[in-house]
């Protein structure tokens, strides 16, 4: 994605969920592209869906480490979000979280 994240692009994630899964889902999210996460979904995010459980980010650059680390500690905090580097790390954070 090189663009601008969305209300509707959340709400396609958000639809995917509940569609074809019985409950909330984790998430391995990869950072890729450039792109900025909309205001409105930041404040969505911070007040909380019922779709996200876990969160783990996949960034392999020091600037999307960055990018992910800011998510984590904010907006995506209630998801008990993580940073991992590698999509075999992140599934083994996932693995390992009871909540």
């Amino acid at each position: 994605m090189d663009d601008e994240f969305t209300v509707d692009d959340l709400n396609i994630i958000r639809d995917e969920i509940r569609k074809n899964y019985s409950a909330r889902a984790d998430l391995i999210y990869k950072e890729t592209g450039s792109y900025s996460v909309a205001g409105g979904v930041q404040k969505i995010l911070w007040k909380g869906i019922e779709e996200f459980m876990n969160v783990v980010y996949v960034a392999e650059t020091e600037s999307k480490k960055t990018s992910a680390r800011y998510a984590a500690e904010t907006y995506m905090n209630k998801y008990n979000a993580r940073l991992a580097s590698t999509k075999e790390a992140a599934y083994t954070l996932l693995r390992n979280t009871t909540t």
